[in-house]
């Protein structure tokens, strides 16, 4: 189940051959449809709520141009559970236009739901922002440093047999023969100040205001989100650690959690708003409730057996 706190991260796929060889052909394929299976089930889910989405935002426009072509007619406006009987109240639920995530969250969670929305967003993304920072600097350091460490006797082996194996270089090993005050860590945080610097300025290319205020208020708001993953990389080189804890608990929320919460929430808004006189043609064929139940018994099984799987690699 390595693979599944991997696939949450868009650079898992890197690591599904190395999966693969550790669980065998046969498992690794079952899981893979398994998973394959879970992934297409959230995606018509996250469809099904962006129409209802689309639905709610259009019949609100409505209600709001009624009331304002009403005010001196003193017509009775639309209440909670109608819809406007027009032409077009049948498209209302037409993908017209781009719903974000976090706009359907505020439409279909209350405060504590779009909260951890948020958190698990935040989560996911500072984590995936450390793994690169973290992968592209590890990977120029090993590929600048030119080191070799000297071969060392396997203390398993027989002395008789004198048989000698390289070791890997560890991280206090030089990172150049001749320079004996650069080991492989120092490399590792003078390639990371170099990225960050490269491509720290990249965020701030879309500014476009001239005036001071707006740009330091954009500046820090770029600058919080770079800072904490550019810690994170600086305190640690481990890219199996951050993937294993960015994809096991923010990646399964984020894949599994979040897809199953909206779709539930945008069935009751909607059926509560419109009743049954509307049909959602982008409505997931896996309307039961029992899929969203399976959805959710699947990704705390996948979150109890990656938390097992990191607890034996580690004891």
């Amino acid at each position: 189940m390595e693979d599944v706190s991997f696939e949450s991260v868009g650079t898992g796929a890197l690591a599904m051959p190395l999966a693969f060889s550790a669980a065998g052909w046969l498992i690794s394929l079952i899981l893979i449809v398994i998973l394959g299976l879970m992934s297409y089930v959230t995606v018509t889910f996250v469809v099904e709520s962006m129409a209802c989405a689309n639905a709610i935002i259009k019949n609100r426009e409505e209600e709001s141009n009624s009331k304002i072509e009403c005010t001196d007619e003193r017509s009775p406006l639309l209440q909670d559970g109608s819809i406007n009987e027009s032409e077009n109240s049948d498209k209302l639920y037409d993908i017209t236009r781009r719903v974000e995530m976090g706009q359907m969250a505020r439409l279909f969670f209350n405060k504590l739901g779009l909260n951890l929305f948020y958190i698990c967003l935040a989560i996911y993304l500072y984590g995936d922002l450390a793994i690169y920072a973290v992968a592209v600097p590890k990977s120029l350091r090993d590929v600048i440093c030119t080191y070799e460490p000297g071969n060392m006797t396997n203390s398993f082996l027989s002395n008789s047999s004198q048989n000698e194996s390289c070791r890997n270089p560890d991280d206090y090993d030089l990172c150049w023969e001749n320079v004996k005050t650069v080991n492989r860590v120092n490399a590792y945080r003078i390639c990371l100040t170099i990225f960050t610097i490269l491509l720290g300025p990249f965020v701030f290319f879309n500014v476009q205001k001239t005036k001071y205020l707006q740009i330091l208020t954009t500046g820090l708001r770029w600058f919080s989100a770079i800072l904490p993953p550019i810690c994170v990389a600086y305190g640690t080189d481990n890219v199996e650690f951050l993937v294993g804890i960015t994809g096991s608990y923010a990646g399964a929320g984020i894949q599994y959690v979040i897809p199953a919460a909206l779709v539930i929430y945008a069935r009751r808004r909607t059926c509560y708003k419109f009743g049954t006189v509307l049909t959602n043609k982008y409505k997931s064929p896996f309307g039961s409730r029992y899929w969203v139940y399976l959805v959710f018994a699947w990704a705390v099984l996948c979150i109890v057996f990656v938390t097992v799987n990191h607890i034996i690699t580690r004891s």
